[in-house]
């Protein structure tokens, strides 16, 4: 499979290569590179960005980060608050780069070279530093620094040049290399972004954010002598975490031509004993990974020793929690996994080492650092690359893992450069879920609108795999917005020559004002994934028996000589076409494109929908001889009043290509008295690629009780003469059906009375012994997030906060609570 490649855009390659040309005869130094970006702990996009800074940020590879914090979107940032009241050095040093502030969080600059960087964009900032490394520096620059009088340290700073220099600045900045306020997102309230731990903050530059005016000749040694006031006792200067890095800049091009620090990070270092961070287990059985800690600091040290990231179902242990070792000695310790489930499933397992000892100025405790491995149980087939889409449950426990062909060997795996090399190759389908608000803005991580991404699809399809992508606006996005050429040609590529598919117009939304829309997806006659399928999207939402939904829809048009042909259509219009499958490339692979995401199917349809794209991509569609029986496993009513019954119905679908006959479909179990079955005649006669609606009503007759039994579909299919269907629900008779409580195996959540008027109360739990970063979130009925409650790492336990809904309009709004790999959703309705 084909590596994923990142972009760098024209005119910062030529402004490195004109560097290059002027400097490198005279340059005799190893280069430090430094990231310097703005954030805030009120700025959203800021926590994956600050993730992003953790993960490239690398002091043994020369790589240092500033990280200067503004008022950017609100103000009220303690350490903003406390540079603004010397003068709002870190904003100002923004300014000085010509940004006009209006972007400024995340926004990066690499050596004051590359430039308008997305803090987000981790591909373009590591094309930018390998390139700095990659071209020795005319300086040395040494830190060094006098702590003897605490309250006011000396740092001494020594410049050696190689090449003499005018109009240059020397700055130098007094940094927490981690700073963690637990309460920070309380203070704060609905501004919070819900970030506690900060790395790298600017506290001071000395002697202010103008630096140090200097000229040097070639050969020629400068010191500098300057002092800072540090804060004592104060949460942003905590012990053993404050180190001085200090650089020179050209003031008219604003290049940085080095960098020094005095940074000594006392944090271990990891690494795999076979050299990857990648591995297999068995099902229902255990494996164990070597990983190797190294003290590569400059003095003794003991480490603390945990994990973290294990999903639910799954344990494990270390050979050791604490290791003492010497300079350069290192350690190898056994992580054993253990899953006993039969189910395929991937975990992404965190080791995290924590120092004791940090000595001497400069020399810190970091925040630990830790190493992530992954785990896929064998034999895993089938894959939806999570974190594409906010909806991803649907993709996965809806859609894919009910499927009695296909559940038990699908997994859903983060969607990262790591695992796509990882586990890729071994995939006999990947689902692609692309959700339209991950698509207006490249640079987001993985992103079916860029060329990693697209080079990753056109790479399988190469070997001959077989991806399934289901993507709202993907088209639209690539012809309509205002995206770098080098990051959307590409794709553009992509849709016009593998696809052989053209544009046709904008997306068609899906909602009007807050009120979600109904719209019919409609089979191709004939198509094997498409035939006898009719759908009403939307539909389960409007009941809210569903609530996911989609926004857009894309649509296209297939141009002559196409190797694509349509399997769906919108609107009852033909010519709506949003849905394509095609066999491409030499090793005939497979793609089945959608305009449309799975939200948009009702969840009683989902699984034979998939079902159904499965059978074609594995080229097992139409081809089997007699009638084939399809359906969903389960049929799930939730939480129902009692003595009020509610219907749900499901679609019997033949995939065969003989009539299929169905002698009969009783109820049975323990609870068959409070489900009813419609009033069918038997036989019942299914044609080849037709279907049959079956309705069941439930009526539960006590609160607080779940109730099952299960449909027995008798039948003279051939691929099971009894299809099973199970019929789960629960009674309640003390919560309004407006009142929202949810909950799975790792999380809950409930909100207060429906409707409500001002506040209410929302209570979320994180179930299970490990922490979690989750996310509290309330969207409107059109997808669009208007209030952020929560985003930060919590223990396990209960926790209850406000929605506020003074700034809110009256209406139906949704309130999400997520995890890594989990989310539930319930309904909040305002009334003014």
């Amino acid at each position: 499979m084909r590596r994923l490649h990142t972009f760098l855009g024209p005119g910062l390659l030529a402004a490195a290569i004109v560097f290059v040309a002027g400097t490198l005869d005279s340059s005799a130094y190893v280069r430090k590179v430094v990231v310097e970006e703005w954030t805030s702990a009120t700025c959203p996009p800021c926590v994956n960005a600050s993730r992003v800074m953790n993960r490239i940020t690398d002091p043994d590879r020369n790589i240092l980060s500033i990280r200067y914090h503004v008022p950017i979107p609100r103000a009220g940032d303690p350490f903003h608050t406390y540079d603004l009241a010397r003068g709002d050095w870190g904003f100002m040093r923004e300014r000085w780069y010509d940004n006009d502030g209006q972007n400024t969080a995340p926004y990066a600059v690499v050596d004051g070279v590359f430039g308008d960087l997305n803090g987000n964009d981790e591909p373009g900032l590591l094309d930018a530093i390998e390139q700095r490394l990659a071209i020795e520096s005319p300086l040395l620059i040494t830190v060094e620094e006098d702590r003897t009088n605490p309250t006011n340290p000396e740092v001494t700073v020594t410049v050696k040049s190689d090449v003499a220099l005018t109009d240059h600045v020397l700055q130098v900045v007094v940094l927490a290399r981690h700073v963690s306020i637990p309460d920070l997102p309380d203070r704060l309230g609905n501004i919070s972004n819900g970030e506690d731990e900060f790395n790298d903050a600017m506290l001071d530059m000395l002697p202010n954010n103008e630096g140090t005016t200097f000229s040097i000749e070639a050969g020629e040694e400068k010191v500098f002598k300057l002092n800072y006031t540090p804060l004592v006792n104060d949460e942003k200067y905590p012990d053993k975490q404050i180190y001085v890095t200090s650089f020179v800049q050209n003031m008219q091009t604003k290049e940085i031509l080095q960098v020094g620090t005095n940074l000594q990070d006392m944090r271990p270092a990891f690494s795999y004993e076979d050299g990857t961070n990648y591995t297999s287990i068995p099902r229902n059985s255990s494996t164990v990974k070597k990983v190797v800690v190294e003290n590569t600091g400059p003095i003794e040290n003991t480490y603390d020793l945990e994990l973290g990231g294990l999903p639910d179902g799954w344990t494990a242990n270390l050979s050791e929690t604490v290791v003492t070792l010497a300079p350069g000695a290192s350690q190898t310790l056994d992580v054993t996994v253990n899953y006993p489930n039969q189910q395929a499933a991937f975990a992404s397992i965190l080791v995290n080492g924590t120092p004791r000892n940090a000595e001497g100025p400069g020399a810190v405790l970091g925040s630990g650092s830790n190493t992530t491995f992954g785990v896929l149980s064998e034999d895993t087939k089938y894959v939806v690359w999570t974190g594409l889409s906010a909806f991803t449950p649907v993709y996965i426990n809806f859609a894919v893992r009910p499927s009695a062909k296909y559940g038990i060997d699908a997994a859903d795996i983060p969607a990262s450069e790591d695992w796509l090399e990882a586990f890729g190759d071994d995939v006999e389908v990947h689902v692609l879920p692309v959700r339209y608000n991950n698509l207006n803005t490249v640079g987001q991580g993985f992103n079916f609108l860029t060329a990693p991404w697209v080079d990753f699809v056109e790479g399988l399809l190469e070997e001959g795999h077989r991806i399934a992508v289901f993507s709202q606006a993907s088209l639209t996005w690539a012809f309509t917005a205002d995206l770098p050429a080098e990051e959307i040609q590409p794709t553009k590529d992509f849709f016009n020559n593998t696809l052989g598919v053209d544009f046709v117009q904008n997306f068609t939304p899906r909602y009007s004002g807050n009120t979600i829309q109904q719209f019919p997806i409609t089979g191709v006659t004939g198509d094997p994934i498409g035939n006898g399928i009719n759908i009403q999207g939307n539909a389960g939402f409007a009941g809210q028996t569903w609530p996911v939904w989609d926004a857009y829809t894309d649509i296209m048009s297939i141009r002559n000589g196409s190797p694509s042909s349509p399997t769906f259509y919108l609107d009852n219009n033909e010519a709506n076409v949003s849905g394509v499958r095609a066999e491409v490339g030499p090793n005939e692979g497979r793609i089945a494109y959608f305009g449309f995401g799975l939200p948009s199917i009702p969840r009683e349809q989902l699984t034979v929908f998939v079902e159904r794209t499965f059978d074609w991509l594995l080229g097992e569609g139409g081809s089997s001889d007699g009638p084939v029986i399809a359906s969903i496993n389960e049929v799930d009513f939730e939480t129902v009043k009692v003595d009020e019954p509610l219907e749900k119905s499901f679609l019997l679908m033949n995939q065969g290509n003989e009539d299929l006959v169905i002698t009969s479909i009783d109820i049975e179990g323990d609870d068959e008295g409070v489900f009813a079955r419609e009033d069918l005649t038997f036989p019942l006669t299914i044609p080849a690629d037709g279907n049959q609606r079956i309705h069941v009503t439930f009526t539960p007759k006590a609160a607080d009780v779940l109730y099952e039994a299960f449909l027995a579909i008798a039948s003279n299919a051939t691929n099971e003469q009894t299809r099973f269907v199970d019929l789960i629900g629960r009674g309640d008779g003390t919560v309004s059906v407006l009142e929202g409580e949810a909950e799975n195996q790792e999380l809950a959540l409930k909100s207060g009375a429906n409707p409500f008027t001002g506040s209410t109360p929302i209570s979320y739990t994180l179930k299970g012994e490990t922490p979690e970063v989750l996310r509290l979130a309330v969207f409107n009925a059109a997808g669009q997030e208007v209030q952020l409650l929560h985003n930060g790492l919590v223990n396990p336990g209960t926790y209850s906060v406000e929605l506020n809904g003074a700034s809110l309009p009256a209406g139906a709004f949704y309130v999400v609570l997520q995890s890594a790999s989990s989310s539930v959703v319930v309904p909040a309705v305002l009334v003014k």
